[in-house]
């Protein structure tokens, strides 16, 4: 195999599987571009452990099922993407 790590731990595996699951969810949306965003400018960790911040669930770093029913039941995405996209100018 040729497989390289990304630098700054950006794991871009788990950005396409984020992407995914956005894309099956919430096709098209600005949450979905906003994570995208994000997770190419911090890695998927980061992206997560910010989204799970501002929803209030247990920090994991990855998708799991309280962050995916965390944002079933949100609904307001269009603060959650402010506050997404808030991170990314912050140095």
């Amino acid at each position: 195999g040729h497989g390289h790590h990304g630098h700054g731990g950006t794991n871009h595996t788990q950005c396409r599987q984020a992407q995914k699951f956005f894309n099956q969810w919430w096709p098209q949306s600005a949450l979905a571009s906003a994570f995208q965003t994000l997770c190419y400018r911090v890695g998927a960790t980061q992206a997560w452990t910010t989204l799970q911040g501002l929803l209030g669930v247990p920090v994991t770093g990855t998708l799991d099922q309280a962050t995916f029913q965390a944002l079933l039941n949100n609904n307001n995405h269009a603060l959650l993407v402010q506050q997404l996209l808030a991170g990314v100018t912050t140095p």
